[in-house]
């Protein structure tokens, strides 16, 4: 049995070059491993949401830790009739990556 199959992209390069953020994306894979029992084949399907999302505008992960506020499918309210699985991946990696999405802490 095979798994998901992700046919490189012309810039599917940005989640992994040099400088892209990379380390990043093998934390967020580790946690997503580890902390959420994904097996690999579950992984790479995710991995590919992320960076279709990143070629998608033009980002690297790490532009995309930095510059997350610019899209306005990540911070409009959320759909209620689901249909935000794109959304959730981003939203999971920018997490993990240390991004806080939902406001300041109070005290």
């Amino acid at each position: 049995m095979t798994g998901p199959q992700v046919l490189p992209g012309p810039s599917r390069g940005r989640v992994s070059g040099a400088g892209s953020g990379a380390d990043l994306v093998k934390r967020w894979e580790q946690q997503l491993r580890d902390g959420m029992g994904l097996d690999d084949a579950e992984i790479v399907v995710l991995r590919a949401a992320l960076a279709d999302f990143c070629d998608e505008h033009g980002v690297t992960p790490l532009e995309l830790c930095e510059r997350w506020a610019e899209f306005p499918e990540l911070t409009a309210p959320r759909n209620p009739y689901g249909g935000d699985r794109p959304r959730l991946v981003v939203e999971s990696f920018l997490v993990t990556s240390g991004v806080n999405l939902f406001g300041a802490a109070t005290s």
